[in-house]
C-alpha cells in the first residue's frame, strides 16, 4: 500500500514539473511572438509615415523598407551638405552675405606639391611608388590635382599647412559627393576629375571632435571604434536610423571617408589619443576594400618622425601614401579672385563688367607685389584680402597699412563666431575672446611680445629667412597669463581655442605655434618694439647689428606710424647722425642711407610732413646731404 502511494506522489509530482516546463516554454514563445509583433508594427509604422521637411521632401510608402532606408541616406546627405556647404568665402563678417552654396562655386584647381609625375606616368603610380628623386631626372613634371589624387588611390595621408585649404577641401569633396549622390548636382565640371558614374557615399569625421568623444575608458583603437563614434555622429544629426544602412552602402557599394584633422588631438591627450586614432583609422580602412579613405594633417606635424615621448603615430606609409598641398599658384589667385567678385559683386548688384574690372584690379594689386603675392599663396590670407580689397574698393599701398587691417581682422576672427544653421539662418555668436572676458587688444600685446623674442632667437640660430620662428607652448602661455592676470587656466583656453582653429597665430603641433605667414611676425615685432618705451634705440641698435634681419622690421615700424610724420623724423634722423661731410661713406652708411628713402617712400613722409608742418627744409640735415651725394652719383669708400 505504502508503495503504490510513493509511486503516486511520485507521478503526481512529474506530471506537475512537465506542466511548469511547459508553461515555461508556453510563455517563451509567446514572448518571442509578442516580440516579432511589436517589431513588425514598429517596422511597419516607419513605413507608412509620410516625411515632407525643408530639408527632405520625401514620401514613403506602406510596406516600402526599400524606401524607408532611402529615405534615411537622403536625409543624412542634406545634413552632411549642411554641415560642409555653405562655403564661407568670409573669414568674419557681420552679416550672412558672403555664404553661398558649393555646388554655385566654380571650381578653383587645387594641385599638390608633392609627389608630381612624369609624361606617361600615372597619378596612382606617382603616388604609391612616391619616386620623387628619380621624377626629378627624368622628363617633365606633371603637377597633380588633389581632386585627382582622391580618385585615383583607395587610401591616402594628405598633409597641408595651417590655413592651407585642407579641411575646405574635404568640406567641398563631401557636399559635392553628396550632391551628386542625391542626383542634384548641375554642375558635374565640380568634381573635375571624378568619373560621371562613380558615387560613393561620402562621410567626414573630424577627428580633433572624436578625440573629445572618447572616453579615459578606452584602451584600444578597433574599427568598432570608428563605428561607434559614428553612430554617435549620426545621432546628434537626427540620422541614428542610418547607421545599419551606412554600413551595408560602404561593405557592399563603397564609399569615401574623410578623416579631417590627424593632428589636432589636445596636448594632454596627445600621446594616447592619437595612438587610439591611429589604430582605429588603420583597423576600420582594412575591411572597407570598396572605400577611399583621406586623411588630412598639418604637414609639420605628420613630418615629425617622433613625438617628444618618443612615440611614433604615423600611418604605415606603405598603405597610406603621403601627398601634400602646394599653395596657391598664379592660376588659383585669379580664378579665387573672379569667384570672389561674381559672388560679392552680384550681392551688390553690380554688372558683371564691373565685377571682372574689380577682380582685376584686386589681382594686379596683388600681382604687383612680391610680398602680396607671398601673402595670396595662402587661401586663408588671400580671402582676408579680398575682403578688406571689396570693404575698401583698394589694396592700401602701404604694407603696414595692410598688415594692420589684416591682423585686426583675424583677432575679430578669435572675437565672433558665426553659427549658421541647417535652414539657411545665421547669427553671430561670442567666442573666444568674449567668454574668456578680456579685451581683444589684451590678447595683442602679448602676441607682439612672443614675436619680438622669437624673431631674435631665429636671428642668432640663423634659420631660413622665408619660415616663421618656432614659438614654444610654454613661451606662449606665459606671456598670455601675464596680460591675463597670471590666469594660466584662461592661458590654456586660449592655447587650445588656437589649436583648432586658424587664425593670428596657428598651431603647428601641440607644443609649437607659428604666426600664418612670416609678415605678421615682422608686423608685430615692429608694432611691439615701438610700444616699449625706448623704441628708437631698439630698433637702431637691432638695424645695426644684422641689416638684412631686421630691415623690414624697421619699415614696419615707421609704416606703423606713418600718420605721425614726427616719429618717422626721429627714425630717420637716428639712423643716419653723421654728417656725410665729416666722414667717410661707408658701405654701412649707404646701406643706412637706402633703407631710409625706401622708409620715406613706403610711408609717403614728404606729402605726409607738408601736410601737417607746411614746409619741408626741417627734414633730418644728415639726410639731405646723403641724398644730394646720392643725386651727384657721388660715392666714397
Amino acid at each position: 500500500m505504502e508503495d503504490k502511494n510513493l509511486i503516486t506522489i511520485i507521478v503526481a509530482l512529474g506530471v506537475a514539473i512537465f506542466l511548469w516546463v511547459l508553461t515555461q516554454i508556453c510563455q517563451l514563445a509567446m514572448k518571442d511572438v509578442y516580440n516579432y509583433l511589436k517589431g513588425l508594427i514598429k517596422r511597419k509604422s516607419h513605413n507608412t509615415i509620410s516625411t515632407k521637411s525643408s530639408e527632405n521632401d520625401v514620401h514613403i510608402h506602406q510596406g516600402d523598407e526599400k524606401g524607408w532606408e532611402e529615405s534615411n541616406l537622403k536625409r543624412y546627405l542634406r545634413r552632411l551638405i549642411a554641415k560642409c556647404d555653405p562655403l564661407d568665402l568670409a573669414v568674419t563678417e557681420e552679416t550672412c552675405q558672403t555664404s553661398i552654396s558649393a555646388n554655385d562655386l566654380p571650381p578653383i584647381r587645387v594641385y599638390l606639391k608633392y609627389p608630381e609625375r612624369r609624361s606617361g606616368q600615372s597619378i596612382k603610380e606617382a603616388i604609391e611608388q612616391r619616386d620623387k628623386e628619380d621624377g626629378l631626372k627624368e622628363g617633365k613634371q606633371i603637377p597633380i590635382q588633389a581632386v585627382e589624387a582622391t580618385v585615383a588611390v583607395s587610401r591616402m595621408v594628405m598633409l597641408g599647412r595651417p590655413g592651407g585649404g585642407k579641411s575646405t577641401l574635404v568640406n567641398y569633396l563631401a557636399a559635392q559627393l553628396a550632391q551628386r549622390r542625391l542626383g542634384e548636382q548641375e554642375k558635374e565640371a565640380g568634381l573635375l576629375a571624378w568619373p560621371p558614374e562613380d558615387k560613393p557615399l561620402p562621410v567626414r569625421i573630424i577627428l580633433r571632435q572624436m578625440a573629445a568623444w572618447i572616453g579615459e575608458e578606452v584602451q584600444k583603437g578597433t574599427e568598432g571604434l570608428v563605428w561607434s563614434y559614428l553612430e554617435h555622429l549620426l545621432g546628434e544629426w537626427g540620422c541614428a536610423d542610418f547607421i545599419s544602412y551606412c554600413k551595408h552602402i560602404l561593405d557592399e557599394e563603397g564609399g569615401i571617408i574623410f578623416f579631417d584633422g590627424l593632428d589636432e588631438v589636445g596636448e594632454a591627450e596627445e600621446n594616447r589619443k592619437r595612438s587610439l586614432i591611429l589604430q582605429a583609422v588603420e583597423d576600420f580602412a582594412k575591411p572597407l576594400k570598396k572605400c577611399r579613405v583621406i586623411v588630412t594633417c598639418r604637414e609639420y606635424s605628420y613630418k615629425e618622425k617622433e613625438n617628444v615621448g618618443g612615440t611614433h603615430w604615423r600611418l604605415p606609409e606603405a598603405e597610406f601614401p603621403v601627398t601634400e598641398l602646394d599653395l596657391f599658384r598664379d592660376e588659383q589667385i585669379k580664378s579665387f579672385s573672379r569667384t570672389w567678385y561674381r559672388i560679392t559683386g552680384n550681392r551688390k548688384g553690380w554688372a558683371p563688367e564691373k565685377c571682372d574690372a574689380e577682380a582685376n584690379a584686386f589681382c594686379q594689386g596683388i600681382m604687383s607685389s612680391p610680398n602680396l603675392r607671398s601673402l595670396g599663396e595662402n587661401p586663408l590670407l588671400l580671402t582676408l584680402m579680398a575682403q578688406i580689397h571689396g570693404r575698401l574698393g583698394y589694396l592700401p599701398k602701404d604694407r603696414a597699412d595692410l598688415y594692420e587691417k589684416v591682423v585686426k581682422l583675424l583677432l575679430a576672427h578669435w572675437e565672433n563666431r558665426i553659427i549658421r544653421d541647417v535652414n539657411g539662418t545665421c547669427r553671430i555668436e561670442p567666442w573666444i575672446v568674449m567668454r574668456l572676458g578680456v579685451p581683444v587688444d589684451t590678447l595683442r600685446v602679448p602676441l607682439e611680445r612672443v614675436a619680438i623674442y622669437a624673431h631674435e632667437q631665429q636671428e642668432n640660430a640663423r634659420t631660413d629667412k622665408l619660415t616663421c620662428a618656432d614659438i614654444p607652448r610654454e613661451d606662449l602661455r606665459r606671456e598670455l597669463a601675464a596680460n591675463l592676470k597670471n590666469d594660466l587656466n584662461k592661458a590654456e583656453k586660449f592655447i587650445e581655442y588656437i589649436e583648432n582653429r586658424a587664425g593670428l597665430l596657428q598651431a603647428v603641433d601641440n607644443r609649437i605655434f607659428r604666426f600664418p605667414h612670416r609678415t605678421f611676425q615682422e608686423y608685430l615685432t615692429a608694432t611691439g618694439i615701438m610700444r616699449t618705451s625706448n623704441p628708437i634705440d631698439m630698433l637702431i641698435g637691432r638695424l645695426r647689428r644684422d641689416p638684412s634681419w631686421w630691415q623690414e622690421v624697421f619699415l614696419l615700424a615707421a609704416g606703423s606710424t606713418r600718420n605721425t610724420p614726427l616719429n618717422i623724423y626721429y627714425l630717420l634722423d637716428a639712423l643716419l647722425p653723421e654728417d656725410p661731410d665729416a666722414v667717410n661713406l661707408t658701405p654701412e652708411n649707404v646701406r643706412m642711407a637706402e633703407i631710409a628713402a625706401r622708409a620715406i617712400y613706403e610711408t609717403d613722409f614728404m606729402d605726409r610732413w607738408k601736410k601737417k608742418f607746411g614746409m619741408i627744409k626741417i627734414m633730418p640735415k644728415n639726410f639731405q646731404k646723403f641724398i644730394a651725394e646720392f643725386k651727384n652719383g657721388y660715392r666714397r669708400q
